[in-house]
């Protein structure tokens, strides 16, 4: 069956006419100057105007190993550690954090392998006669290590939430930055503090000098009082 532009129009044109008439007459107006053809031929074996179907052999970009934005001026700016009792949940949220730098612009280094932290556990099975039977536990520890580069602090903070925000269950994250500032900010904190230190010095070596003087004084007392004692036996 054939669909027609007037027939699906005007369709359109009588619900529009429920609720606006004004409306509906204008419409009415268009559907005369429409010509008479076929919008959507359904005897068709073409397949070039729909989707293709999904491809096993093309992943998607998110399977695809994340691409890393070069460095441009080797300036590090974090250090991100991330830790977990799983490499499978591991390896799949660097995945994804990688993923993530790369669509902030973010430089950042491969995954660094850390040493495995292994502990070992014996619990008793049974108490007294029974204490023989024990049975062993271990926990590991998988560690991984990422470098970040060359980032506006705005955009690191962001990244970082973005991360903190879809945080996978089993997975701790620790994140050590460094902050710079321009040439002569020591200066200018210390001309904008320096007053208030220089007071704060002379109060506190005052305070000094009058616990000094009352611990010598305190000496002198007990000495004399000592000397008299001896004197009068």
């Amino acid at each position: 069956m054939n669909f027609r532009a007037p027939a699906v129009l005007s369709n359109a044109a009588r619900a529009v006419g429920r609720v606006n008439p004004s409306a509906s007459r204008l419409v009415a107006r268009t559907l005369a100057t429409l010509p008479q053809q076929n919008i959507l031929p359904t005897t068709s074996t073409s397949t070039s105007n729909y989707p293709k179907k999904h491809s096993p052999d093309v992943p998607p970009n998110s399977l695809i190993r994340p691409e890393i934005h070069p460095r441009t001026h080797n300036i590090p700016v974090a250090l991100l550690h991330f830790r977990s009792h799983s490499t499978e949940r591991l390896n799949f949220f660097l995945h994804f954090a990688l993923h993530a730098a790369y669509a902030f612009g973010i430089p950042v280094s491969r995954p660094a392998f850390l040493p495995t932290h292994r502990s070992l556990y014996t619990v008793p099975k049974s108490p007294f006669v029974h204490k023989s039977a024990q049975e062993n536990f271990e926990k590991n520890v998988h560690k991984r290590a990422v470098k970040v580069w060359d980032t506006n602090p705005v955009v690191l903070q962001q990244w970082l939430k973005y991360l903190e925000h879809h945080m996978m269950a089993g997975i701790g994250m620790r994140v050590t930055k460094w902050e710079r500032v321009e040439f002569g900010f020591g200066d200018r904190i210390e001309a904008e503090l320096g007053e208030e230190i220089r007071q704060t010095s002379q109060s506190y070596q005052q305070e000094i000098q009058e616990i000094a003087e009352n611990i010598i004084k305190k000496e002198l007392e007990a000495s004399s009082k000592s000397s008299l004692k001896k004197a009068s036996t």
